[in-house]
């Protein structure tokens, strides 16, 4: 928010006819923040902000539901839902939400399950991984 003496001069070289570059160049400010308070008028000094929500037990526990069953993981549709039974909340209230939920579910996914059996029973494989930079060269042997 620019401060009151500011806006008076923005309002004031406006009024003479100034354009909005000139304005912001004269003050240092950004020129956006100088159209901002010319076209706004007197709304434009005032700034609101949404009150912050808190979910009750049960619209937690609603929007779980969702999560896992009718929006299949996804948090924005979970919003949505919730939208549509009245309840407005902001798709990254919702991330919140469903945070430790997701965590799980991807841990589940990542586990694997790790088979132990006599020797001889069964084969048992790891794969590795190797990462080479494009740049490195490889060293081969001097030809003879």
């Amino acid at each position: 928010m620019v401060e009151p003496e500011i806006v008076r001069k923005i309002r004031a070289l406006a009024a003479l006819g100034w354009g909005s570059r000139s304005i912001a160049a004269e003050l240092g400010i950004a020129r956006r923040t100088v159209q901002r308070y010319v076209r706004g008028g007197e709304a434009a000094e005032t700034q609101t902000r949404p009150a912050a929500q808190a979910l009750t037990a049960e619209q937690r526990a609603r929007a779980v539901e969702l999560f896992e069953s009718t929006a299949e993981g996804n948090a924005v549709v979970v919003a949505d839902l919730l939208a549509d039974e009245g309840l407005k909340i902001h798709p990254r209230t919702v991330q919140r939400i469903v945070r430790p939920h997701r965590q799980a579910k991807r841990a589940a996914e990542a586990s694997t399950v790790r088979f132990e059996t006599a020797p001889g029973h069964q084969l048992q494989i790891d794969f590795g991984e190797k990462r080479r930079s494009p740049r490195a060269r490889a060293r081969r042997p001097p030809r003879r």
